[in-house]
């Protein structure tokens, strides 16, 4: 198989695994931004110095941009929730999805090194959704190492501009779905 049947399974098993968007990008579609980490302080985010997946505890923007510019094509995956469904437990709903989005990111990213991408990295959307209370601001280690992983925008990427120019654009302010988009950067 060459690169381009590979991102069409890996698309396809993202829609097994449950995602509601998913199609391959070349990286020159992810924008970076340090703006990006900067909303991550004003307003000051709850988890920013306090999740091992939120700055402080990820690369700057800076660095990422070094890290991305070595991948060429990547996979972007949004998982929706109908904003009428959401009722009065937000929250709630908001950690499901992101425990969703972080399994078909972790899965895809299974396969992806199971077709001999040694580099595949996924990354998630949003706040970290394992633990109630993360252990980082004690400086103990990630108790779920192998299933959290850095959001998108911890690393400084534009999640608005970057689905928009993979044609899976995201409403802000959310009117009638929520979307919480991943990425799996692939080779």
């Amino acid at each position: 198989m060459n690169i381009e049947e590979h991102l069409q399974a890996l698309c396809a098993n993202a829609t097994i695994y449950g995602a509601s968007k998913v199609t391959p990008i070349p990286t020159s579609y992810v924008i970076v931004d340090p703006r990006v980490n900067f909303k991550c302080q004003v307003p000051i985010c709850q988890n920013y110095g306090r999740s091992h997946i939120c700055p402080l505890f990820v690369m700057s923007a800076e660095k990422f941009s070094a890290v991305l510019c070595r991948y060429r094509f990547a996979i972007l995956v949004q998982v929706a929730q109908p904003a009428l469904e959401t009722g009065t437990d937000r929250e709630k709903l908001a950690r499901e999805q992101v425990l969703k989005l972080n399994d078909v990111i972790a899965k895809l990213e299974r396969d992806a090194l199971y077709m001999g991408y040694r580099f595949a990295a996924g990354l998630g959307g949003g706040p970290c959704p394992y633990c109630e209370q993360c252990n980082a601001s004690e400086g103990e280690d990630c108790r779920h190492p192998f299933k959290a992983r850095p959001s998108m925008e911890s690393l400084g990427i534009d999640v608005i501009q970057t689905a928009e120019n993979a044609g899976m654009p995201i409403e802000l302010p959310p009117k009638d779905t929520y979307v919480w988009t991943g990425l799996l950067l692939l080779a």
